[in-house]
């Protein structure tokens, strides 16, 4: 899905796949290729130095590479440039994010639970969305508004079907119960 205003530009998975591809066939690449070029090396590069795995799972780390690649270029930049943002899997059971003391509007810990296997890949992307919109929202751990909010903000960043289907699994902070 391409928009006209590169600021609220999104690649697809498949897409940045492909011009790392044609880059590595020696391909002529496209404007719009080198920009989903860029934008995986600058992904590849924040999970190197942001993404704490505590567990061995691998599902988590792809819906989290899936959700950054998609984002509109806005809410990346603000999301991996401004708010200083670091995923870490491995918490016990709880999805959540804290803001990190002095400056909660700069400095966020996103953390997931260790067990990623009831979720489907789905259901991750759509989790990992709305935990990353409450960091753009600034607003952390919320009231139903909060939630509300957070979700709103993951569907116009295009995860509406990934945000109906996390909807369906139990979390810990209240957002509904397994169907």
């Amino acid at each position: 899905m391409e928009s006209s205003d590169t600021g609220n530009e999104t690649f697809t998975v498949a897409e940045v796949e492909q011009a790392f591809n044609d880059y590595h066939a020696n391909r002529t690449l496209s404007e719009r290729q080198e920009r989903a070029m860029s934008r995986g090396h600058d992904v590849e590069r924040f999970m190197g130095d942001n993404y704490w795995n505590l567990t061995a799972d691998a599902a988590l780390r792809k819906a989290i590479t899936e959700v950054l690649v998609r984002l509109p270029e806005q809410a990346f930049e603000l999301l991996v440039g401004e708010r200083g943002l670091v995923v870490i899997q491995g918490a016990r059971k709880a999805n959540t994010v804290y803001p990190l003391p002095p400056r909660p509007t700069e400095s966020w810990f996103v953390v997931f639970q260790s067990d990623t296997a009831a979720y489907t890949h789905e259901q991750l992307v759509g989790l990992v969305a709305h935990e990353l919109a409450h960091v753009a929202n600034c607003d952390g751990i919320g009231d139903v508004q909060a939630e509300v909010k957070a979700d709103a903000l993951a569907v116009s960043w295009g995860f509406a079907s990934e945000i109906l289907a996390a909807d369906t699994v139990t979390y810990t902070h209240g957002r509904g119960q397994t169907q």
